[in-house]
């Protein structure tokens, strides 16, 4: 009997310092994860990167995991979906070292705003990011271009500031072009207009953040978000795809569980 007993809390212990492990790895050690989607209105494909809900974490010193991650992609614009900053965190310092980083890679670079920055810094962030170059995209438009495809990204500023506007974020889009609606949270698919989006790309979900394997539902860590959508694609409609990126940082609790921080390199391509 005390053997059973001893190869049980050995076991135990194994099997804690084991789930320890695997949530030091999910919370310090992002990885890119992969995703396409198609439409007639491409012919060149383009390729997003998507990046949200930092936290005003760092992967290693001076965000040198996160830095390797990105040279390893091969991409066409970076789009940050807002929560770079934690509201409870110097902001300005970080986002200013943080998207200078981002500069240093050549390529153009879109951000909107999320729950987290402070709205009081907001256009302190606003200006700081304009001035590096960055294109801070507040209910407005801009286009991306490779080869004969440009793709429209729409931002707006976030849902939960009641400062969002969406006739003013699509204004004077080319509808022949294939539509991105950049939005922090999926609740802007309350919307109708929403829908006259190709894709909408938000975070602020973290996925959940911890998921339990065998269990349907996730421990969300007091987020809500339209029907429960939490991470992944989902198909609205015949025309309209909204993907939630995961992201890479916490919230309220320092870890993740079944939900590794992660990049997403998207890849808008033909249909044929």
């Amino acid at each position: 009997m005390r053997f059973f007993r001893k190869l049980i809390s050995r076991i135990i212990i194994l099997a804690v310092l084991i789930v320890a492990a695997d949530i030091y790895i999910e919370v310090n050690y992002p990885y890119c994860e992969y995703v396409q989607f198609q439409s007639a209105k491409i012919n060149d494909s383009i390729k997003i990167l998507s990046i949200a809900d930092l936290h005003s974490k760092e992967f290693g010193r001076d965000n040198e995991r996160l830095l390797n991650l990105i040279r390893q992609c091969n991409f066409d614009a970076i789009v940050c979906n807002g929560d770079i900053v934690d509201i409870n965190s110097d902001q300005l310092p970080y986002i200013e070292k943080f998207f200078s980083m981002l500069m240093k890679f050549n390529k153009p670079v879109f951000y909107v705003s999320g729950n987290n920055e402070k709205w009081e810094n907001w256009e302190e962030i606003t200006t700081l990011c304009e001035n590096m170059g960055v294109n801070v995209l507040r209910n407005e438009n801009a286009t991306v271009t490779r080869g004969s495809t440009t793709v429209n990204l729409c931002g707006i500023d976030d849902y939960n500031t009641k400062e969002w506007n969406l006739d003013s974020a699509l204004d004077g889009i080319n509808p022949n072009n294939f539509t991105v609606l950049i939005s922090h949270t999926p609740d802007i698919l309350y919307e109708e207009k929403a829908i006259r989006s190709d894709l909408v790309l938000s975070g602020h979900t973290h996925g959940g953040q911890v998921t339990i394997p065998f269990l349907k539902d996730y421990i969300q860590t007091g987020k809500k978000c339209i029907n429960d959508y939490i991470k992944g694609t989902y198909q609205f409609d015949d025309s309209t795809t909204l993907y939630i990126d995961s992201g890479m940082g916490t919230t309220k609790i320092p870890m993740r569980f079944g939900n590794r921080s992660k990049v997403t390199l998207i890849t808008l391509k033909n249909n044929m």
